[in-house]
């Protein structure tokens, strides 16, 4: 009800940064409402790195946009050698606003500023027409029989459905795979969903390996105060599963 009462008449955009917001949000916004959101990324060491232009929103739904003039960004493999358009890489940066080092921390800043780049430890690709999407932290990769997935690729494929309202997708151990997938998922107040009704559907939407073996559905979410998910919190609700 106060969605439908909400008047948003006299708003021109939303600015949206902190972490990727789900398309079906996107979509809700600009379809009930006619509103859009401007979004970007960047990082406390950066400022902001990218930008995606309101009319893009849609038509690119997902992407951070492009760079933005003064920074200079690539996309690279473990040898920071630039990968090709749509594979997965770390993205690196440098230029006026990338910051000198870490206070007191000259291993972390070793570490992180290699050849002249900074190394955000953020896994991304770039597009055909070089629309950047973020698709996770490099540390949260699950390797699973040797195949390399992403939190953020299945996290966006869960929360395209209708019943989802927030997802998080976390590597479990596993004797014989290694880790496998597994979700937390929060759904809409009076929606209902099992286990296997959502996995079910996510069959055809999404490789086989990258499904979800393990689905936990839980009420809220931990979060630090910038509102983001606290996943190591998270994990140890359930930590018999996690050790």
């Amino acid at each position: 009800e106060e969605w439908d009462r909400a008047d948003f008449s006299h708003v021109h955009f939303f600015i949206s940064g902190g972490a990727p917001i789900p398309i079906p949000v996107i979509r809700k916004y600009q379809e009930e409402k006619g509103v859009g959101f401007v979004q970007g990324y960047g990082l406390t060491e950066t400022g902001r790195l990218t930008s995606l232009d309101l009319e893009d929103s849609i038509l690119k739904a997902g992407s951070v946009g492009k760079e933005v003039f003064h920074i200079t960004l690539r996309i690279v493999d473990a040898h920071d050698r630039d990968v090709e358009p749509g594979e997965p890489g770390e993205i690196i940066v440098r230029g006026p606003n990338v910051f000198n080092g870490y206070w007191n921390k000259p291993s972390h800043t070793a570490q992180a500023m290699r050849g002249g780049w900074f190394h955000t430890e953020d896994m991304g690709r770039r597009d055909e027409e070089g629309f950047i999407y973020i698709i996770g932290r490099k540390q949260e990769l699950i390797i699973s029989s040797g195949e390399n997935i992403y939190p953020a690729e299945v996290e966006r494929v869960i929360q395209s459905l209708p019943q989802v309202k927030e997802t998080a997708a976390v590597a479990m151990p596993d004797p014989l795979r290694g880790e496998v997938v597994a979700a937390f998922v929060m759904l809409h107040e009076g929606q209902f969903m099992t286990e296997d009704s959502l996995i079910n559907a996510l069959q055809g939407q999404i490789a086989p390996y990258k499904i979800p073996k393990k689905v936990f559905f839980v009420k809220d979410f931990p979060r630090n105060s910038a509102g983001k998910i606290l996943v190591k919190d998270l994990k140890k609700r359930f930590d018999a599963l996690f050790t």
